[in-house]
Order: C-alpha cells, then sequence, then structure tokens
C-alpha cells in the first residue's frame, strides 16, 4: 500500500474510484453534513449478543471476542517523548508477549487532518499494520475537540484554532504543555461538528480500504468519542465557571449534558456512516456519572456503548460492573481504563466473573514525559526500548489473560451465578468453598479450592470448565463426574487434550495454566442456606472481597 497518503476532499475534485486524490487539487472549504453521503452504515463484522442477562461481542462464526486491553498512549509518546510511529512497534509486541489480544490506541484529530480538508493517513495506516503483525485488534480513542471535559488544541487541526470567529471559543483558559491550548470550544457550533465528523468519517473509509487489502482482518472493533465526557458537567463548568452563550450564564446541568449530547451523536456519525461498521463507545471517568448517565446517553442513535473507568478496588469493580450489567443486559459493560497496579488481574478476572465484557488496563508503558507512578503502568516506561516488569504485575496479568482467552466461548458467556472464582476471599484459611446455583432449577455445585491459588470454574451445558494460576486441587461434589480432560478451545470448539485422572472421583488436580473440562451428570439439589452457611458455602459475591 502506497505510504503518506494524502486525502482531499474528494466532493466534486474528480478523485479517482478509491478515493485518493492529487495533492495540487484544489481544496473545498464547506462539508456536507455526513447524512448527505450515499454511503450507508453496513452490517457489523462483529455481533453484539445478549443472553443469560450478559453482553458479548461475538465473530459471525459464534467466535467470543473479549477484549482484554492496555491503553496507548500515542499522543504523549509522538509529541513528548518525540517517537517516530516507526518506534512504537515495540509496544505491539510488548502487549502480544503479556496476552492482551486488544490495544488502546490514541488518535487526535490533528494528526489525520494536517490542513484543511487535507488528510494524511500513514500513522493510522501504521497503526493498523503493527496491529495485524503481532495479532492485535484495536479500540481507536479519538482525541477531538472532547477530551477530558475540555478543548486541548493540540488534537485538533491548526485552521480550527486559529479561526475563532469561525469555530467559537466559549471559554479560553491557558496554554497546558504538550496539550497546546487549553479552552472549551461550542460543541453545538454545526460548522465545528460538521469538520470533526467528516475527518473521523474519512479515518473510518481509510481503515475500510486498509481492511480490503489486509484480507479482512477487521481491525478496529470500537471507537470511543468524548475522553471523559462526564468531566464538562461535573468538573469544568463549576472550575471553569463557563458562561452558556445562549443564557449568558453558567451552564446548568441540563444544558451541560445536552452540549456534551450533541458532540457524542453527531461525531458518533462519522464512524456509523463510514464504509467501516464498528461499534462506538463514550467513556466515564467516575461511576455515579456512568450510573446516572447511562439512562440518557444509551438513547443516543450514534453512540452504542458507555464504559465505566477507574473501579480501583475490588469491591467497586464488582459492584459496579454486576449494577450495570443488571440495569443494562443488552449493553457491554467495557470496563475501559483502570489502574494498572499490583491488583490489575485480578481485577481482570473479577471484571470477567461480574459479566464485563472487557477491560482496559491503564496504561501499557508510560511514556517519558508522563510522571512515573508506580500504580500507573503494566510495564516501567521505556528508555531504548528496555522494558521492564513492575513487581510481578506483567507476569501475573499475562496468566490471568491467558486463562480468560482460553476459556473465552464460556468465560465471557457464563452468567454469575455459573461462574466461581478462587483466591478472592481474603478471609479464609485453607480450603475456600463456593457454590453455583440455579443450574436447573434449586440444583447447584459445592467446589472446594485451595485458598492460596487463583481459579475459575464456570458452569456450561453440562459441563465444568476449570483452569487455575498456580498448581492446584478442585473438590466437584454434589454432582456425578463420568469423564474429564483437558484442552482448549480453538474457534468455538473445545478440543480434547487427552482425559484426565479424578482421585476419588470428585478431586481435579489442576496444574498451573492448564485449561479442563469436567462432565457432570445427576446434579443435585442444593442443601438449605443455612446449612451451605455451616459448612462454610459462599455465593460468587459474597466470596469477592477486597
Amino acid at each position: 500500500m502506497k505510504k503518506n497518503l494524502l486525502y482531499i476532499l474528494p466532493l466534486l475534485i474528480g478523485c479517482n474510484a478509491n478515493n485518493k486524490c492529487p495533492v495540487e487539487s484544489s481544496l473545498i472549504t464547506s462539508v456536507k453534513p455526513v447524512e448527505s453521503f450515499e454511503n450507508k452504515e453496513a452490517v457489523s463484522k462483529y455481533n453484539l449478543v445478549a443472553e443469560n442477562g450478559r453482553a458479548r461481542f461475538e465473530t459471525k462464526e459464534g467466535e467470543v471476542i473479549p477484549v482484554i486491553s492496555g491503553y496507548l498512549r500515542t499522543d504523549q509518546l509522538l509529541k513528548a517523548d518525540f517517537k517516530t510511529p516507526e518506534e512504537l512497534e515495540p509496544y505491539f509486541s510488548l502487549a502480544q508477549e503479556t496476552n492482551l489480544n486488544f490495544l488502546d490506541i490514541v488518535l487526535q484529530w490533528s494528526s489525520v487532518e494536517i490542513n484543511e480538508d487535507e488528510f494524511d493517513f500513514s500513522l493510522v495506516e501504521r497503526y493498523l499494520d503493527f496491529a495485524k503483525k503481532y495479532s492485535l485488534k484495536i479500540n481507536l480513542i479519538w482525541y477531538g475537540s472532547l477530551v477530558d471535559g475540555e478543548s486541548h488544541s493540540a488534537n485538533y487541526p491548526n485552521y480550527i484554532f486559529a479561526d475563532n470567529k469561525r469555530f467559537s471559543v466559549i471559554r479560553d483558559l491557558f496554554d497546558f504543555g504538550i496539550y497546546g491550548r487549553n479552552n472549551i470550544l461550542d460543541w453545538s457550533d454545526p460548522d465545528l461538528l460538521a469538520r470533526e465528523q467528516y475527518a473521523l468519517y474519512q479515518t473510518m473509509n481509510y481503515v475500510e480500504e486498509w481492511n480490503q487489502n489486509n484480507e479482512n482482518y477487521n481491525p478496529v472493533l470500537t471507537v470511543q468519542v468524548g475522553q471523559g465526557a462526564d468531566r464538562f458537567q461535573r468538573w469544568r463548568v463549576g472550575q471553569y465557571k463557563v458562561v452558556n452563550p445562549k443564557t449568558n450564564e453558567i451552564f446548568n446541568d441540563i444544558d451541560s449534558w445536552s452540549l456534551v449530547h450533541a458532540y457524542l451523536n453527531e461525531v458518533g456519525k462519522g464512524v456509523k456512516y463510514s464504509s467501516y461498521p464498528a461499534y462506538t463507545r463514550a467513556e466515564f471517568c467516575e461511576q455515579p456519572a456512568v450510573t446516572n448517565y447511562v439512562r440518557e446517553i444509551k438513547n443516543l442513535e450514534f453512540i452504542d456503548l458507555v464504559s465505566p473507568t477507574y473501579l480501583q478496588t475490588l469491591s467497586n469493580e464488582k459492584s459496579g460492573i454486576s449494577s450495570f450489567v443488571s440495569e443494562y443486559p443488552n449493553m457491554p459493560v467495557l470496563n475501559v481504563e483502570n489502574w494498572a497496579d499490583d491488583s490489575s488481574y485480578r481485577h481482570l478476572l473479577v471484571n470477567s466473573a461480574m459479566q464485563g465484557s472487557g477491560f482496559t488496563f491503564y496504561t501499557l508503558s508510560n511514556a517519558l514525559y508522563y510522571p512515573e507512578s508506580p500504580n500507573g503502568a503494566i510495564y516501567h516506561r521505556v528508555d531504548n526500548e528496555v522494558f521492564n516488569s513492575i513487581n510481578t504485575r506483567a507476569n501475573d496479568i499475562k496468566e490471568a489473560s491467558d486463562i480468560l482467552l482460553k476459556l473465552k466461548q464460556v468465560s465471557y458467556k457464563a452468567k454469575a451465578s455459573n461462574f466461581a472464582l478462587f483466591g478472592f476471599d481474603n478471609l479464609i484459611s485453607g480450603v475456600q468453598k463456593i457454590y453455583m446455583k440455579d443450574i436447573e432449577a434449586n440444583k447447584g455445585l459445592l467446589l472446594d479450592f485451595d485458598a492460596d491459588a487463583y481459579g475459575i470454574a464456570i458452569y456450561d451445558n453440562g459441563n465444568l470448565y476449570c483452569a487455575s494460576l498456580n498448581d492446584a486441587t478442585l473438590t466437584i461434589d454434589n454432582c456425578t463426574i463420568p469423564v474429564a480432560i483437558k484442552g482448549q478451545f480453538e474457534g468455538v470448539s473445545f478440543v480434547n487434550g487427552g482425559n484426565v485422572s479424578l482421585d476419588s472421583n470428585k478431586i481435579l488436580n489442576m496444574k498451573a495454566g492448564e485449561v479442563y473440562r469436567v462432565r457432570l451428570t445427576n446434579i443435585l439439589d442444593l442443601p438449605s442456606n443455612q446449612v451451605l452457611q455451616t459448612n462454610g458455602y459462599k455465593s460468587i459475591n459474597e466470596s469477592i472481597r477486597g
């Protein structure tokens, strides 16, 4: 594919059929709304499936696509660490080595629209090439005119910044380092929204062109618009005393949200009317904003997903994800950012158990520019491309991701009551006991596991799938076990790797990282709650602490 492609607005310019236009073509200064284009939203290459009160992504063939990702601040790496696009390749390799299957990639509007109506997608091409090379998918994080509740001039093209008569600034603020001039643009301005919408539209059309030239690798699953969208109403309005130009008074909550709504929906159209189908999402920094604001935003026509961030304790993770799922069972919960600290792998496992559809560690590795925090990255920031793990967190994440991906056909499909996590009850010493209920009516399983190990057991269609991060033993009771095998999923099928013997026909000796499938018959009714409690058995919800 030709490098450093320059794209000019194709309308009335005489471009060829592939939307490639000569650089010397005259520019068109007005942009028609995306709705006027002939491109129609295509059927997504991925399905959004809701089942058992849980939503997930799948391929057309039914293969589950969990999102286990690391955030990559490419804006800081390029603009502050002065790396070239080619020097970002080691980060993609690092993600693959850590058993991540996605990367969250920042793409600034200013990096694709070089001058008004002149587009250069060489950076996008580099990201897509690296993703394919290292078998990764991409969540594209669009940094446009609304990031963290404000506008940073480094994120949008200079012609927007230079013409404040055409593109209104409703609050000018201050210089902000590599982020440029900090201000707040008018996100109700149709011309601003049309420009940004069109830039994202052209970007996604380019992704589809790349896709057709790369065996339909389908590199991008979601596109995020509105990073930290809740911060405008929750923080910036009061912090900066932002005046609504229509009322000459400080923005109230309703008008604040309306302004953000306009931005999200209009810019989201740039994805939805492009030739490349992807899901759109909005991200919120605070859990209260998610639970309250999602009721409105989920009805926006061009935003598909709402994602919470920073569920910093296991209790937050458990309650935040499960409460969100219970109210919105048809909307996947992508926990798009959580600090990459030493408990990150435990958050990842809890997210899956509580019926989340994906998880992003913030961040894969800090830029040199960014003040390094021991709780801010999977790996230490890198100099001369030497990545160093922080304590054991990279290896812990690698092991947890490995077993979730090996079990993806069940680990991202099971309802919470049929999912057991072991090693998450800090009050237990010795053997941890968990029951699974309502497998059939009141029938259920009794599971005893080594308390000093971390493990998973998932019931699905007559089978119990098991894996552990450590060598461990699992006792499976209240049923009959005719056969047990080891193996793993390849696509939608579980491939038999050989039979496994169980001690006393109920004790499974597990090797770290291996996956087992235990066939179950004659599952009995569970004992009463009083008997369960007396014998030390807890539900999945009761057994997760922290």
